[in-house]
């Protein structure tokens, strides 16, 4: 949930900042060029923005390596509650999750004017991750999931997949059109400017309500204690007894 929230302020202050400082940012770029249309990633895709969003995206890599991290502790400790498949599913979601978390920052190295489609296939794997995560953690619970809650996800993942699809589609239908000889296609994309834009913007506004429709799991607490030996000889290293998880 936290990961949806901070990407809503890295949003926002991108946005500020690129209305403020880089105007003619908003007006042409390259995925207007191909999308017909401003999506998210626009606005720190180049300085200054983008300047002020990489530090930002530390600790939002952070919060997602967190999350995956506790997620997969928790899947772990209840591993003998759930079927093999399920724990391997959300176990998985982790790791998928945590990997794209890293990678998340190569966003701000691979811009769209030295590749756009590349730039625009890290957050391709983002939102495929992210819905993956979001995904094992209504199964994991899904006795504690209201309509409402299931209505949200399906909604969620419609809008991730076929969001996806309509933008590699614009992508291949503008880099065809440059292969014929169109030094400046016209933005094709199979659901419309106005509706892809749409769909776009209401994944992002979807990611930052995600926590008022996550189940809410149950708590578990892990405590450490450690023991050293009672006499340790001068000039020794101290010989630590063992770690005791409760």
């Amino acid at each position: 949930a936290a990961v949806g929230e901070w990407l809503g302020v890295m949003a926002a202050v991108a946005w500020t900042v690129t209305y403020l400082f880089n105007p003619a940012l908003i007006a042409s770029n390259p995925l207007k060029d191909v999308l017909g249309y401003n999506n998210v990633c626009v606005a720190w895709d180049a300085p200054p923005a983008q300047y002020v969003v990489a530090p930002l995206s530390v600790p939002f890599s952070y919060i997602g390596l967190r999350y995956a991290w506790t997620d997969a502790t928790r899947t772990m400790l209840l591993w003998g509650q759930a079927s093999w498949a399920r724990n391997v599913f959300s176990i998985s979601g982790d790791v998928a999750y945590a990997l794209v978390m890293m990678a998340f920052p190569l966003i701000f190295a691979m811009t769209p004017d030295k590749d756009a489609l590349g730039h625009t296939s890290i957050f391709f794997a983002f939102i495929v991750c992210r819905v993956y995560a979001v995904a094992t953690n209504f199964v994991e619970n899904s006795d504690r999931v209201a309509t409402v809650g299931w209505i949200y996800l399906a909604i969620y993942v419609l809008l991730s997949v076929s969001g996806i699809i309509n933008v590699v589609i614009a992508f291949h239908n503008y880099d065809q059109a440059k292969a014929a000889g169109d030094p400046h296609p016209e933005p094709n994309v199979p659901f419309g400017v106005t509706v892809s834009a749409a769909f776009d913007w209401t994944w992002i506004f979807m990611s930052l309500l995600s926590a008022k429709f996550l189940p809410r799991p149950d708590i578990y607490y892990v405590s450490h204690h450690v023991t050293v030996a009672d006499v340790v000889p001068v000039g020794q290293p101290a010989v630590l007894g063992a770690v005791k998880d409760a």
